[in-house]
């Protein structure tokens, strides 16, 4: 192509594109701006639907999922420090539930802690419906046995609540009220000098009738029932009213009546015959559990037997004491005694002998009946 021809084409398309519409941009338009999403997540436990609105009127809407998480643990008022159904103690056992709220689109989280009653504890006596108030306490050395030999050596205490005053105790009747009163034998060697308990232990005490009926495989309901058994099933060869056995482990002759127990008695319960070891393990008894009814100083001539299935007492770090029984009433009725508190304590060591009790009682009475 020479180039005339060459300048009359690019003419053309010149003359062309000058004759045509002329090219206009498209005009965008401007962005639209939202506002922030409502509500916002503060408290809600349930999924909830979010809105916004744009600048040009556009709304939006969001459906916000919230899960939920949750622990919990026990303890009590004394160590939350809080009463936390206002009835002026700290006692109550406590369940604390912590519940935590998440929101999709991270939103966040929040977290709403419960504290649950789950039991009411108040220094007392619940017998069936009914709930006596039992403030004061104490406890009392009241003697000794031996088990077996000397070297298993146990110690009784009077152990008394009642809603009289702190100065009542066995050896201090006064006034009207209620005492719930029981004899505790324990474990000489878990005692601190020999009177007081070692803190923080726990000494679980086992029901006596409980205890004798399952060392020697009988089933008896009441104690004068066990006594009976216990009296047909051991010999008195000589006849001066001592066990043939019980006279053995404490150095006597069986087959001489002259021939009697001296110094120490040592008590046959819970003794191998063969061996005359200590067979049955434990660490407290509990036995003569009762609530008395106590008019002018005096026991009153009705009161009800008490038998424990769950006997327990502390002695805490602050020198409180914790005490849990439960059990059930002479009637069936259910029992449940609590207190923590302090007791006042009776070491009357110097002006009493060790001596049995209960019906650990020496065996040795005329009618062959352990003595309660």
């Amino acid at each position: 192509m020479n180039k005339s021809v060459l300048f009359i084409v690019l003419f053309f398309l010149i003359s062309c594109a000058s004759d045509s519409e002329p090219i206009n941009t498209p005009n965008e338009n401007p962005s639209e701006t939202f506002s922030a999403w409502t509500p916002n997540f503060t408290n809600q436990t349930t999924n909830f639907t979010q809105t916004r609105t744009g600048s040009l009127g556009t709304q939006q809407s969001r459906t916000i999922t919230v899960t939920t998480s949750s622990s919990s643990n026990t303890t009590t008022e004394e160590t939350l420090s809080t009463d936390v159904n206002e009835d002026n103690d700290l006692f109550d056992e406590i369940e604390v539930v912590v519940t935590s709220y998440t929101a999709s689109e991270n939103l966040g989280s929040f977290a709403v802690t419960e504290y649950i009653v789950l039991v009411d504890n108040n220094n007392g006596i619940l017998i069936g419906n009914e709930f006596i108030d039992l403030d004061y306490g104490y406890l009392e050395w009241d003697g000794g046995d031996y088990f077996c030999s000397v070297d298993n050596e146990f110690t009784w205490f009077i152990f008394g609540l009642n809603n009289i005053g702190s100065s009542f105790s066995d050896g201090n009747f006064y006034g009207d009220g209620y005492l719930v009163e029981s004899e505790l034998l324990i474990d000489t060697e878990t005692l601190i000098d020999g009177f007081d308990l070692s803190p923080e232990q726990e000494y679980e005490l086992t029901d006596e009738l409980v205890a004798l009926n399952d060392y020697y495989g009988v089933s008896f309901s009441t104690v004068d029932d066990w006594v009976d058994w216990y009296d047909e099933n051991n010999q008195d060869s000589d006849g001066d009213g001592y066990y043939d056995f019980e006279e053995v482990i404490n150095n006597s002759d069986p087959n001489d009546s002259n021939s009697l127990p001296n110094g120490e008695y040592i008590s046959p319960l819970f003794c191998n015959t063969e061996t005359s070891s200590l067979e049955y393990t434990f660490t407290g008894l509990s036995t003569d559990l009762s609530l008395n009814a106590i008019i002018d100083g005096n026991y009153d001539e009705d009161w009800i037997q008490i038998f424990s299935t769950s006997y327990k007492i502390v002695l805490n770090t602050n020198e409180t004491y914790s005490v849990i029984i439960e059990g059930e009433s002479e009637n069936s009725l259910p029992v449940k005694i609590f207190f923590k508190g302090y007791l006042s304590l009776y070491d009357d060591r110097n002006s009493q002998a060790i001596a049995p009790k209960g019906i650990f009682k020496s065996l040795h009475s005329k009618n062959k009946k352990l003595n309660l």
